[in-house]
C-alpha cells in the first residue's frame, strides 16, 4: 500500500513539473497517462491535455475512451464550447457526439445534442426523436426544447403527441415549440393551474384535428428507436454506513444498484426521500439503494473543522427523524462523489448487475420513473 501511495505521489509530482516547466513529448505523455488513469482529474489538466496536443481530436477521443464519467462530461462540454473551431475536424469528433447523445448521462447527452443541433448534423433530428422515448422526463424535456427550436413543420405532429406526456414541463415545452412552428397560441403556461393547462391542451388538439388532412404538408417523421448505451464500468468504492459497517460496491454484483448523492443541507434532496423510500418498499428485493452523503464536503468548502464523527452523527439524526429506510453511506473525503460527478445534489447513478453504469441523472424523480429506470437498466444488461 505504501509503494502504491509513493507511486501516485511521484506521478503527481511529474505531472506538476510538466505543467510548470513546459511540455516535451515525454512530459506530455506522462501527464496524459496520469490524467487518463485518474477518476477525478482537474478540469484544467484535461483542458491542457487537449490544448497542447498536436491532434486535439485524438486527445478528445482518448479522454472519451477512458469510459470515466468526469472525462466524458468534460469532452462533450469542451466540444460544445468550441464548435466553431472544430468544424474542420467535425468528421473526426462527430462519432463522440453520436455516442454521447445515447450514453445515459444527462449532462453528456444534452451537450452532445447541442453539438449536433448547432452544426445542423443530419443525425440531430433522429437523436432528438429517440430521446423523446426515454423514461426520464428531463431527457424528454431536453429533446422537446431542441426540436421546438427547429423550423421544420414536419415536427408539428410530433409535438402534438408530446402534449399527452405524463410530465407537465414536457407538455409546456411541446406547446412552446408548437407556438414557434405554427404561430398559434392556446395558452399553455408553466405557472398555470391544472384545469387551465388541460383546457389549453384540448384547444391545441382541436386545432390539430381541424387541419385538412388531405392537404396537410406535415407528415409524421419516421420513428427512431434509442439504443440503451452504457457509460462504462462503475468505479468501485468502500464506504462506511451509519453503523460503521463497510459497503463495497463490488459486493453488490448481481443486483441493480441506485447510488444517490445527497446531503442534509440540500433542500432539493428532501423531495426525493419519500420517493426513494417508496422504491425501497416496492423494489427492495431487486434494487439496492445506497444514499451517499456529501455532508462533509460543505464543511470543507466552508473551512470548518467538523470531524467525520460529527458529520456521521448529524446525518444519523437526520435519518432517524425522517425514518429513512434505505442504507446511508458517508463520503467523508468526497472521492466517490467526485468520481461519479455527483456534486450537483441530488445526483442519481444506475448500475446494472454486471457493474456497468447505465444512467446518470440530476434532481429528484418520482418512484414510478425510478422503477422504469430500473427496468430499462435491467433490460439493457440482459442484452
Amino acid at each position: 500500500m505504501k509503494r502504491r501511495s509513493k507511486l501516485v505521489v511521484s506521478l503527481g509530482a511529474l505531472v506538476m513539473a510538466a505543467l510548470f516547466f513546459g511540455r516535451s513529448r515525454i512530459q506530455y505523455a506522462v501527464m496524459s497517462w496520469y490524467i487518463l488513469h485518474q477518476d477525478t482529474p482537474a478540469e484544467y489538466a484535461m483542458r491542457s491535455m487537449v490544448n497542447d496536443s498536436n491532434d486535439q481530436a485524438s486527445a478528445l477521443r482518448r479522454l472519451w475512451d477512458s469510459q470515466k464519467i468526469v472525462h466524458r462530461e468534460f469532452v462533450l462540454d469542451y466540444m460544445r464550447g468550441r464548435l466553431g473551431s472544430f468544424v474542420p475536424v467535425w468528421a473526426q469528433i462527430r462519432p463522440i457526439a453520436l455516442e454521447g447523445v445515447y450514453c445515459g448521462d444527462i449532462d453528456a447527452q444534452q451537450a452532445a445534442l447541442t453539438c449536433l443541433e448547432e452544426l445542423h448534423d443530419p443525425d440531430f433530428e433522429p437523436a432528438a426523436l429517440a430521446m423523446l422515448k426515454d423514461v426520464d422526463p428531463d431527457i424528454r424535456r431536453i429533446a422537446v426544447m431542441s426540436l421546438g427550436r427547429m423550423a421544420d413543420k414536419r415536427l408539428v405532429p410530433v409535438l402534438i403527441g408530446m402534449l399527452d406526456d405524463t410530465d407537465h414541463t414536457v407538455q409546456g415545452f411541446a406547446a412552446g415549440g408548437l407556438v414557434h412552428l405554427t404561430h398559434e397560441d392556446f395558452g399553455v403556461r408553466f405557472d398555470a393551474d391544472e384545469p387551465s393547462t388541460r383546457a389549453a391542451i384540448a384547444r391545441w388538439k382541436k386545432w390539430w384535428v381541424d387541419q385538412p388532412s388531405d392537404s396537410n404538408p406535415m407528415p409524421v417523421l419516421p420513428p427512431s428507436d434509442r439504443p440503451f448505451a452504457a457509460l462504462g464500468p462503475a468505479t468501485d468504492f468502500a464506504l462506511a454506513d451509519l453503523d460503521g459497517k463497510i459497503a463495497r460496491l463490488s459486493d453488490m454484483r448481481g443486483k441493480l444498484v441506485l447510488l444517490t448523492f445527497w446531503a442534509t443541507w440540500c433542500r432539493p434532496c428532501y423531495r426525493e426521500i419519500p420517493e426513494l423510500s417508496k422504491l425501497y418498499k416496492d423494489r427492495g428485493n431487486d434494487v439496492v439503494i445506497l444514499a451517499i452523503s456529501a455532508d462533509g464536503l460543505r464543511d470543507e468548502q466552508d473551512r470548518s473543522h467538523t470531524s467525520a464523527v460529527d458529520v456521521t452523527a448529524q446525518v444519523r439524526g437526520f435519518v432517524r427523524q425522517r425514518n429513512i429506510p434505505y442504507r446511508i453511506l458517508i463520503d467523508a473525503d468526497g472521492k466517490v462523489t467526485g468520481a461519479y460527478s455527483g456534486g450537483d445534489l441530488p445526483t442519481g447513478i444506475w448500475i446494472d448487475p454486471q457493474g456497468i453504469v447505465r444512467r446518470r441523472f440530476i434532481g429528484s424523480r418520482d418512484a414510478g420513473v425510478l422503477g422504469k429506470m430500473a427496468d430499462a437498466a435491467a433490460q439493457a444488461s440482459a442484452r
